[in-house]
């Protein structure tokens, strides 16, 4: 997806953070903890880490909202700094970031720790 794609999603998320009037405790917490360099939402599916996200979109100056599962044509390193030089983005808002397990890695027998990758 281009970024021009990527800022329209951005855009429908917003949208859809209307349709969720109700903020759930977490949200309030979240927004005390704005300016941190790194804020992590870890949950079981379903529990509402989406609509959270969404919901602080549409609530926060200068940020972007962006589903991670969506980024096939450009890095996110490459969206940053576009967003970061053209829009004065300040906030990225990234959703359904997921490790996996790398296989074959680990070996009891050596001692050598498992791995995990960003995927």
């Amino acid at each position: 997806m281009s970024i021009t794609e990527l800022q329209a999603l951005d855009a429908l998320a917003r949208v859809e953070a209307k349709s969720f009037p109700i903020h759930r405790e977490a949200s309030v917490a979240l927004r005390k903890e704005q300016g941190r360099r790194f804020i992590g939402i870890v949950g079981p599916r379903g529990v509402g880490k989406t609509v959270i996200l969404k919901q602080l979109a549409m609530e926060t100056d200068r940020s972007f909202y962006g589903s991670i599962d969506t980024f096939k044509d450009v890095t996110l390193f490459e969206l940053a700094k576009v967003l970061f030089e053209k829009q004065g983005i300040r906030t990225l808002l990234l959703d359904e970031i997921h490790w996996k397990q790398a296989c074959c890695l680990w070996d009891p027998r050596q001692g050598k720790k498992r791995k995990n990758q960003l995927i």
